[in-house]
């Protein structure tokens, strides 16, 4: 197969079991053989695969031929390409004849799409959700997003231009759910992948918006600057002047550090579950604090969790902070471990010692985080890539 010279493409995709990373694919290849790569990662077959993207997550438009369109046409660059299977013979069906309008037809450009109702599946252990028009939940799976999908294709187009809202109003992304003998259920809430999920997580455990994520680099960035003593630079691994500079640049990363700093903040622990070796690491605790909010963390990335009253229900429901020591935050405990035993199941981490690194501002590549850090340390560059 012949591609051309533009620059080639990564794209990291989620399906409902697992998360990978399509790495070096020409911007040139045909969408067809895009699909047949999927095939090949997820067992889907190229009829019955729903692509989304975007926050909140929207189905991509399907080009009319796919043996012609180019990925890079198509995949928008730097977005997490979500993947579903449709697993209905009529729908898919529906949804080909749909396809031939192409990404170029004005439903697809407007940005005015109505949005049909859904109905809870209940027995899906996997529930995606995403909330929907006036703050409402539309409960989803794959079938009733395709059925949107087609909704949108076939929509008159109209000149108005689509809601201003809130990206705290979305879901961003497929809500993975472990259910308590009580009917509640243990979440994980997504946050975008922007360099600052530390801060998301934290906002939306701590104060129910991810919005005020950015707030809290200042915060940490006062409490360093106004005990140089305590944050002084063996502590903070640089000059406390330095660090506070560095840690408001909303390209760097959050840690342990800042983990620390926020629990002392908040007066409240603040649990940090890694999936790769489900240990728990519990900021606060020998602070006296009696309540705790939880975080998950896959090597590169944190994630909220939260108790949910029941499947589907709407953020603004979650129990986020609780008291560990009492008999309910015993269950919430018990239940956020067996949840993190499911993702460390399921393979949804990053190894951060043996996977590589690129560095976008000299180009030196690095094997494990550990040697970005000491890099960017040094270097102060923060612009890093993932390559084999």
């Amino acid at each position: 197969m012949s591609h051309n010279s533009q620059q080639a493409l990564t794209i990291k995709c989620r399906c409902p079991a697992e998360s990978f990373t399509l790495k070096e694919l020409p911007a040139g290849l045909k969408f067809v053989e895009f699909q047949t790569l999927i095939q090949q990662k997820t067992g889907i077959e190229p009829r019955f695969q729903i692509f989304k993207s975007g926050f909140p997550p929207t189905p991509l438009p399907m080009p009319s031929d796919t043996s012609s369109a180019e990925i890079g046409m198509v995949i928008p660059r730097g977005d997490i390409l979500i993947v579903d299977e449709c697993k209905s013979e009529e729908t898919s069906d529906m949804l080909n004849e749909t396809n031939q309008l192409g990404v170029d037809h004005p439903a697809f450009q407007s940005g005015s799409f109505p949005v049909l109702p859904s109905s809870v599946d209940s027995s899906s252990e996997f529930t995606s959700s995403l909330e929907g028009v006036n703050g409402q939940l539309l409960p989803s799976n794959p079938d009733e997003d395709l059925d949107r999908a087609i909704a949108m294709s076939l929509s008159e187009v109209t000149n108005e231009p689509p809601p201003s809202v809130s990206r705290d109003e979305f879901e961003p992304g497929p809500v993975i759910s472990y259910q308590l003998n009580d009917g509640t259920c243990m979440v994980r809430r997504f946050v975008d992948s922007d360099n600052s999920c530390l801060f998301t997580a934290v906002a939306y455990v701590m104060e129910g918006n991810r919005l005020k994520g950015f707030d809290l680099r200042g915060v940490i960035a006062a409490t360093v600057r106004s005990d140089v003593h305590k944050y002084n630079e063996a502590f903070l691994g640089r000059p406390n002047a330095e660090y506070c500079e560095w840690i408001v640049n909303p390209q760097h990363w959050g840690g342990e550090i800042e983990l620390m700093i926020l629990s002392q903040y908040y007066q409240k622990q603040i649990a940090t579950y890694d999936i790769q070796t489900t240990n728990c690491y519990v900021y606060g605790s020998d602070a006296g604090f009696s309540e705790r909010a939880m975080l998950v963390y896959d090597g590169i990335h944190y994630d909220a969790l939260a108790r949910s009253p029941y499947e589907g229900a709407p953020e603004e429901l979650d129990m986020t902070v609780y008291d560990p020591l009492s008999f309910e935050g015993r269950k919430i405990t018990d239940g956020a471990v067996s949840l993190v035993m499911k993702f460390n199941a399921t393979n949804q981490f990053t190894n951060t010692s043996t996977f590589q690194l690129r560095c976008d501002d000299c180009g030196r590549g690095f094997t494990g985080t550990s040697a970005v850090v000491d890099h960017e340390r040094v270097t102060g560059h923060c612009h890093f890539s993932e390559y084999r």
